[in-house]
């Protein structure tokens, strides 16, 4: 389960725009879901590592906002690529993210590493 804030796009809010107007109504959102809601197994923070991937040709973020975002947290591992508000499927995106994500893993047994099914073939 992720939590998915509501966003501008929907009528509601979003932090995304200039001078990131509207972060204040996104964080008190997302404490009050902590408060409130479902057991959560990420958050966010300044003092958090992060991932930020970002499309040169991005029309939705310009490229500025999104590299203005990454510097408000500790050592942030900056993804670029040449497309636009997506997130490519190509080895040299979803690469860097698997290796900062397997930095946090820890065998539950719930689920194979990638490419393996559960009996290892």
């Amino acid at each position: 389960m992720y939590a998915d804030t509501p966003a501008l796009a929907e009528g509601d809010f979003g932090w995304w725009h200039e001078g990131f107007r509207g972060w204040e109504r996104s964080r008190d959102w997302a404490v009050e879901l902590l408060r409130t809601g479902p057991r959560i197994d990420g958050i966010f923070g300044l003092a958090v590592p992060s991932v930020h991937v970002t499309g040169r040709a991005d029309a939705i973020v310009p490229r500025r906002d999104s590299l203005l975002l990454a510097d408000r947290f500790a050592d942030p591992l900056i993804i670029e690529h040449p497309g636009g508000h997506v997130i490519p499927s190509g080895t040299a995106v979803t690469a860097p993210i698997a290796g900062f994500l397997a930095g946090f893993a820890r065998d539950t047994g719930a689920a194979p590493a990638l490419g393996e099914s559960r009996s290892g073939r």
